[in-house]
């Protein structure tokens, strides 16, 4: 839902905007129940704009407008021929808390969307949140941003003092 949201749709109607008869023929992802999305792919058929064209004008819209859309690091895209092109700037984080082992007061007093309010105001222009999993035992934030160490650091006093961080993981993506 979310990669539909951030990539698919803003490239498909860019792509039909400049590139008429250009779209996305397929998209997935990898997923893991316990880890929630692993990788996630997106299919083109790019049609060219005259005979002259050879589509990589199309493509390099869509990466640019992929990158543009936070991609992550270690990206990469599967040209016709099986040329390989990476691209993708932003590093991840995952903020994962813990849904279990917490006293049970502090499920009820604490809101998730106040915690992550503050996550988004301690990160403010450093990074943004793309997407979200909610398994039984964890809820996942997937946070990117162009430096990882920076991220960090201004979490660090968030999960340092609020309640419902209290025995999170903090991951790299």
């Amino acid at each position: 839902m979310h990669r539909g949201d951030i990539y698919d749709d803003p490239v498909e109607a860019a792509l039909k905007a400049s590139f008429p008869g250009s779209k996305i023929i397929g998209s997935g992802s990898e997923f893991d129940p316990e880890a929630g999305v692993l990788s996630a792919d997106l299919e083109f058929s790019l049609a060219p704009l005259n005979e002259d064209d050879d589509g990589h004008d199309a493509a390099d819209l869509v990466l640019d407008l992929l990158e543009a859309a936070g991609a992550p690091r270690g990206s990469f895209a599967s040209l016709e021929g099986g040329e390989r092109v990476d691209f993708g700037q932003m590093f991840g984080i995952g903020v994962h808390l813990n849904n279990i082992d917490l006293r049970d007061e502090i499920y009820e007093r604490y809101d998730v969307h106040d915690f992550l309010d503050k996550i988004y105001a301690a990160l403010g222009s450093e990074g943004h949140m793309q997407s979200y999993w909610e398994s039984g035992d964890e809820t996942s934030i997937f946070i990117y941003g162009l430096s990882e160490e920076k991220m960090r650091e201004l979490i660090a006093p968030v999960l340092a003092t609020e309640p419902l961080a209290e025995r999170c993981r903090v991951t790299q993506l």
